[in-house]
């Protein structure tokens, strides 16, 4: 049994009738929430949207679990090189652009989680504003990190946006929420920030300017765009204030991509060095193949020596000669990882056209024709195998970080 001063139960009857309009307003909160936009279409429409895409990507040759860099630049990924070159579109589609499968899972389940509150707090159309508005900056923060050396993907930087706006209503109205759930709204968007910047800044894979500059975005277009809770705007404030937040994004924008320094690696010329290093490659084992058939061909009877000597010294000669110059053509910059590689295929194949040209001496009957100097073929083809042997420890290597 306890007792209570006199002073004391007026306070407890105060309390009660606290909590009791807290929890009338929460309940008057929760329902404006639902009535303004029972249906966030825009939400559900972005999801459909992205997944369209990515099924297009896969079905035009992308990966499941990891596209190539190559196609992902193909499908309009934000390279700080190809948006220098004009091409700013690049930061819309990019947002609407993912790498792999699990990429986009993580990407759309943040959105669903988020969006919906969020549109139904702004309403659908000012909603779009903000999701674009935020992948739009984190694009243009990118051209200064992560787009100056590859090719960025991904609506992380717009979803970032949203969270961010997400937490910048619950800020603006906790004290229409009871305490404990204002609490765990709050503490829930900043833990899930949190972690999302931690993983970003944990792996060099992710692009965690796209995350900081949609995230700000999202915050300051919240600030600014009227929200429909409150009702406090009149229709003519509504329409400046978005007017106001459309400029913002679009300025933040602008002035974050003309900014940006100069790209440290042109993307696409990267992609196009490394094709055309393929194809010479290619070129080159074919020329190699015919080479050894030949051969064959000459020591079992079925083409003369003569023939086959004449062969190597003309048309494999010449061959190998083109297959030189495609590759001396080849631009790479000195931080490039394949600068070795290519130097070493540059080396193999003027090696092996000196080979193709070298002189031979007279032999008997359908037996090979000696080298004219014996001691150079056996230098070139010793370092032929050392080079061959490097050039496939780099293409094992290279091969098993891209899986």
């Amino acid at each position: 049994m306890s007792t209570q001063s006199p002073a004391s139960a007026p306070l407890h009857a105060d309390a009660g009738g606290d909590a009791a309009r807290r929890a009338g307003a929460a309940t008057a909160f929760a329902n404006r929430r639902q009535a303004l936009a029972r249906q966030p279409w825009v939400s559900y429409a972005l999801v459909l949207l992205n997944v369209a895409v990515w099924l297009l990507t896969l079905a035009s040759g992308a990966a499941l679990l990891q596209a190539p860099a190559e196609k992902m630049l193909a499908w309009g990924g934000n390279a700080a090189s190809e948006v220098q070159r004009g091409q700013w579109w690049r930061l819309l589609t990019a947002v609407f652009l993912h790498s792999g499968l699990m990429h986009l899972t993580m990407n759309m389940a943040g959105l669903l989680c988020t969006g919906p509150t969020v549109e139904r707090v702004y309403g659908s159309r000012r909603f779009l504003l903000l999701y674009l508005g935020a992948g739009l900056t984190g694009s243009a923060l990118s051209l200064h990190f992560s787009a100056q050396h590859g090719t960025a993907v991904g609506a992380s930087g717009a979803v970032f946006g949203v969270a961010g706006a997400l937490l910048v209503a619950a800020l603006r109205h906790r004290r229409f929420l009871p305490t404990m759930l204002s609490f765990y709204t709050l503490a829930g968007i900043g833990l899930l920030l949190l972690d999302g910047m931690l993983r970003g800044f944990g792996s060099g894979r992710v692009d965690n300017a796209a995350h900081v500059g949609g995230l700000l975005a999202g915050c300051l277009l919240a600030l600014i765009l009227p929200e429909r809770i409150s009702g406090r705007c009149s229709a003519r404030q509504a329409r400046h204030r978005t007017l106001a937040a459309s400029m913002a994004a679009v300025a933040a924008t602008v002035v974050l991509a003309a900014s940006a320094p100069p790209a440290a690696v042109d993307v696409r010329g990267a992609f196009q060095a490394g094709s055309a290093m393929e194809q010479a490659l290619r070129d080159f084992d074919m020329i190699m193949t015919r080479m050894a058939l030949e051969e064959r061909a000459a020591n079992a009877g079925r083409m003369t020596q003569s023939l086959r000597v004449l062969r190597q010294q003309t048309v494999h000669a010449q061959a190998l000669h083109k297959t030189a110059e495609k590759l001396a053509s080849i631009r790479l910059p000195a931080t490039d990882a394949r600068v070795p590689l290519l130097a070493d295929l540059q080396r193999m194949v003027a090696l092996m056209e000196d080979l193709a040209r070298m002189e031979t001496g007279f032999a008997k009957g359908n037996a090979p024709p000696p080298p004219a100097d014996p001691a150079r073929q056996a230098e070139i083809l010793r370092e032929v195998k050392q080079l061959r042997g490097r050039i496939v420890n780099w293409q094992q290597t290279h091969a098993a970080e891209r899986r």
